[in-house]
């Protein structure tokens, strides 16, 4: 069977690596591919994502309209249409699953007289908006709010199927601590904090960065920083850094740009600061890592404040006098991210079962 995955930037290249690993094997030919690339959309989310996702709500309530979403699916399907045509004649699928909703005014006509299976990830677990939904695909999401948005547009039940949170399955495997440590250069018992930006670098935690640089010594605990694909942003630390080293003993650091390794990262890290997307929140779960929100974009994540609450999978954060409190929490008390890492457990068990659920449904 050959299996074609759309995939995107941002969360959505995670989500699609983590179908194909799920599809891969028992005869399935699985191709992803980014047929969007990095276009004027993707640049505009990026700003919001950097520096202003409080303001993303506006934008994001534009997809509740109805017409506007007729006027941009023409739009797109006209701009679109010839391309993906041509890639579907290339590599002729008998399955086509989307994780954008971009793909969807160009593939949900295609799909018509189309002989492939359609199906669709909607990329966000408590939030969707109703740009992610396709009516002619079988919908795949987290669980019930998911279902409960689809409902709402009018899609039926059995084209709304809740498979749990697709992870790719190296977040599933365990590592020592102790090894990641080392390799990174920090010390192998002392407290450690990961600091997490995204995929494109949000610059939410630097309040509290600052605040481990002239706070903390270096015996109290020890950093890893991942600063996304923000260039901007990875210097500014490094220069901080160095700043702050030249008058005191800061803690260990640990600095990164966008890494592929993020499961050794989380592995060698007793905790997660970080911005609230679902994939980075989900991965951090199946590492069994506590997770405090330090950021989030207004709208399309504002559920994923509720899923960290409601599964207790560690605390929101989003201002700097609260961060501050946890930080001096966990340093005194570490045995209170016992209880988050036991709920953690629990939903990492039903995520791991999200792959065999995909095989299923789109085998069948």
């Amino acid at each position: 069977m050959k299996i074609l995955i759309l995939s995107a930037r941002e969360g959505h290249a995670s989500l699609a690596a983590a179908a194909a690993a799920a599809l891969r094997g028992r005869g399935n030919q699985v191709r992803v591919v980014d047929a969007i690339g990095d276009n004027w959309l993707f640049r505009g989310y990026r700003l919001f994502y950097r520096f202003f996702p409080q303001f993303f709500r506006w934008p994001y309530r534009l997809g509740n309209s109805a017409w506007l979403r007729r006027w941009l699916g023409r739009g797109l399907f006209f701009y679109y249409r010839r391309r993906w045509q041509q890639l579907l004649a290339r590599w002729p699928p008998d399955v086509v699953l989307t994780t954008f909703w971009l793909y969807l005014p160009v593939f949900d006509q295609l799909a018509l007289q189309a002989r492939w299976r359609y199906f669709n990830l909607v990329p966000d677990p408590i939030t969707p908006s109703p740009l992610a939904y396709s009516l002619p695909a079988v919908n795949l999401g987290f669980g019930p709010a998911f279902q409960h948005q689809g409902r709402q547009l009018g899609i039926p039940l059995t084209r709304l199927q809740t498979i749990g949170w697709l992870t790719q399955p190296k977040f599933f495997r365990r590592y020592s601590a102790g090894r990641q440590r080392q390799r990174l250069g920090l010390d192998p018992r002392r407290f450690t904090f990961l600091l997490c930006g995204g995929s494109e670098g949000s610059q939410g935690f630097l309040r509290l960065l600052g605040h481990f640089f002239w706070r903390y010594q270096a015996e109290d605990c020890q950093l890893i920083v991942v600063a996304g694909s923000n260039r901007s942003l990875l210097k500014l630390i490094r220069r901080s850094y160095r700043l702050a080293g030249k008058v005191r003993r800061p803690p260990r650091l640990f600095l990164t740009g966008y890494s592929r390794e993020m499961e050794k990262l989380m592995a060698a890290s007793d905790v997660v600061f970080g911005k609230a997307g679902p994939n980075l929140i989900f991965e951090a779960v199946a590492q069994e890592r506590p997770f405090v929100a330090v950021t989030h974009i207004h709208g399309q994540e504002d559920g994923n404040l509720e899923l960290i609450r409601r599964y207790h999978l560690g605390w929101v954060a989003e201002n700097f006098a609260r961060q501050r409190q946890l930080v001096r929490q966990m340093l005194a008390r570490p045995d209170i991210l016992l209880p988050v890492k036991a709920a953690q457990r629990k939903l990492a068990r039903r995520n791991r079962q999200a792959s065999q659920k995909l095989r299923a449904i789109v085998g069948k």
